[in-house]
């Protein structure tokens, strides 16, 4: 059987897949519309990337005057959902990313005198200088990384690790295309369905994944007057005091600021009547951790006390975590775990065994 039609299937499926979820992230409100908006044409390119490839299977069969390479503009509508998703500005440059498309697009529909040899070239040469993109996402994903554990004190659906797991998909079918363009295949027809099917694999996976995430994902906000990117090498204009970070400690503890499972170090900075580059670098120097595991011990802190009350009680550990302040289990788990060095069911058995 031709390994062409045994692609057809599942290629249908894909393409209704990203059709029906492209035009419903378009279409249904959310938390971050604006941002699903570049989401959902990124999910309708791979629609038109599926046409592209029926019509050059049965090409024969049909007279195509007009063709619409779309690929080249994955990465930049990648990009633009994740600078959406962290409220940073565009700037006019990021716009250059969609350059490389528009003009192998321009070419490949052009009476320029172009020869084969060139035309497949100048792809090679698009496609290549195209995995900078996903470069510049991963540093900018890892820099936020550093900002939410600033600022948060629960990071659940905060990370974009799903969205850095989509880049990262699309980086290898990316991977896989320019072996398809550098080498001639039609001789190695296993390894040729091999890659095929590799990549039609991925992109089954990428489309629930999307399903699955993208649409639960709101818009991650920060105050701007907040600067993250240099407040670590700023030289402190005033001395910072242990007595006073130790008197705000002291009332944290004692008013429980921390069971609100959603505080930040906006609203802790308020309380305190202080700056939030002040509140953070104080954090930073004396606890030599951030805000996140700042909160999180006074959390696990809460936990033991409460578990000591509740351990003859029919709850489950998370019910307590929860009435301690946790939101979710992975944030109670990761951060038990840095403080106490066991789980939390193996601390349970330690204390019932006492």
């Amino acid at each position: 059987m031709n390994s062409s039609l045994v692609h057809i299937i599942p290629s249908v499926a894909i393409f209704f897949n990203a059709l029906f979820l492209g035009i419903l992230f378009l279409i249904v409100k959310s938390k971050n519309k604006k941002a699903n908006n570049y989401l959902a044409i990124f999910l309708l390119l791979h629609c038109i990337n599926i046409l592209n490839n029926f019509f050059g299977e049965f090409e024969e069969l049909f007279e195509i005057h007009f063709v619409f390479e779309p690929i080249l503009f994955v990465f930049p509508l990648l990009y633009f959902y994740l600078i959406s998703t962290i409220n940073i500005k565009r700037k006019i440059w990021y716009y250059f990313f969609f350059i490389p498309g528009i003009i192998l697009n321009i070419l490949l529909n052009s009476n320029f005198l172009l020869s084969e040899e060139l035309l497949v070239n100048i792809e090679i040469f698009f496609y290549t200088i195209e995995i900078l993109i996903p470069i510049l996402a991963y540093m900018l994903l890892h820099e936020h990384n550093e900002k939410i554990r600033n600022y948060f004190s629960d990071i659940e659906n905060k990370t974009l690790q799903w969205l850095k797991n989509i880049f990262t998909i699309n980086v290898i079918i990316h991977f896989l295309n320019l072996i398809t363009f550098c080498f001639d295949l039609s001789t190695l027809e296993n390894l040729e369905f091999l890659i095929d099917s590799t990549s039609i694999f991925l992109t089954v996976f990428m489309l629930f994944y999307i399903g699955y995430n993208g649409y639960a994902q709101h818009k991650i906000i920060f105050n701007n007057s907040l600067n993250f990117s240099n407040y670590k090498s700023k030289v402190i204009e005033e001395k910072l005091s242990l007595i006073k970070f130790n008197s705000i400690k002291k009332h944290i503890q004692s008013e429980k600021i921390y069971l609100d499972e959603n505080i930040n170090l906006r609203a802790v900075s308020l309380i305190y009547n202080l700056n939030e580059n002040e509140l953070s670098r104080m954090i930073n120097k004396f606890e030599k951790t951030n805000f996140y595991f700042f909160i999180n011990k006074f959390r696990v802190h809460e936990f033991k006390e409460l578990i000591k009350l509740y351990r003859h009680d029919k709850l489950t550990l998370f019910s307590v975590a929860n009435e301690a302040g946790f939101k979710n289990k992975s944030t109670f788990n990761t951060s038990f775990k840095r403080f106490e060095g066991m789980t939390p069911s193996s601390y349970l058995k330690s204390i019932e065994n006492e």
